[in-house]
């Protein structure tokens, strides 16, 4: 069965300023979609959905239509839908919306993380692989290689594990370093990391049958008014026992864009991998 891969990339880029989806992160001008594009491709991958605001979907296809040869890429427009009156955002509501349009067993990854095509790779074998229906997995960072130096004010999933599976993935806010100090808030509780707590930066392999958990999952918080978020409709499932997700942990760095000071500290992490 071929795989797909969906870039969640519809958010409005408030603390970076403007629109890092289509920022250019190297010399080739190339944006972080675009890295995504180029390593789904080495992958494997054929099928590609992006969500994506309204504002820039023209620059980011002029952008791609290049590898148009390679890999047939689908565009969801995040805020044009049934739903227009509403205020709603998250990743799991961006995901839900392309959701109609997934056709096969399929990866999800954030459009403003850098993601190495070697973990694209490892994350496309691992979801061939996977052979039992109600299994799905993640690919889990160490904190530490997910924040630059002098981070200030970021978010992370915290997981809990066990045998390598997930039992629960709690978000830790306001994460900075000082003094090479990892310190943050942890059920708005103030905590100090490590740096190896292993970490879920929204790289998931997941089979095609979660979408009705999806559907539901969405539902049910749109007639709370609640943020729909992937870990959140993760947590319930794993607590129903209806799926298991198991944390493939790599020791690679998987860095992004959060804020304006991230941008040339990102350029410079890329420009030295292979």
């Amino acid at each position: 069965m071929s795989i797909e891969l969906i870039i969640l990339a519809g958010g409005n880029s408030k603390r970076f300023g403007r629109y890092k989806q289509i920022e250019p992160v190297t010399k080739k001008q190339e944006s972080l979609i675009e890295l995504s594009i180029k390593g789904a491709i080495n992958a494997g991958i054929n099928r590609a959905i992006i969500v994506i605001k309204s504002e820039i979907i023209e620059v980011l296809k002029s952008s791609l239509t290049k590898y148009s040869k390679y890999i047939k890429i689908v565009y969801v427009i995040q805020g044009e839908d049934m739903l227009k009156n509403r205020q709603l955002y998250g990743v799991g509501y961006a995901l839900w919306i392309s959701s109609k349009l997934i056709n096969n067993n399929f990866l999800v990854i954030n459009g403003d993380d850098y993601y190495s095509s070697n973990s694209i790779e490892i994350a496309t074998k691992a979801l061939s692989n996977c052979n039992v229906e109600n299994n799905h997995f993640m690919l889990g960072y160490k904190l530490k290689n997910t924040l630059f130096e002098e981070s200030n004010n970021i978010n992370r999933g915290i997981c809990k594990i066990s045998d390598n599976k997930i039992l629960f993935i709690d978000i830790a806010t306001r994460i900075k370093i000082k003094n090479n100090i990892t310190t943050g808030y942890l059920k708005s509780k103030s905590k100090q990391f490590s740096g190896d707590e292993i970490t879920c930066m929204n790289f998931y392999g997941f089979k095609k049958n979660i979408l009705d958990e999806l559907d539901k999952h969405v539902n049910n918080q749109l007639n709370l008014n609640n943020e729909i978020t992937i870990h959140d409709m993760i947590n319930l499932l794993i607590s129903e026992n209806k799926i298991i997700l198991t944390s493939i942990n790599l020791e690679d760095k998987c860095l992004g864009l959060t804020n304006i000071d991230d941008l040339e500290k990102l350029k410079k992490h890329i420009t030295k991998c292979p």
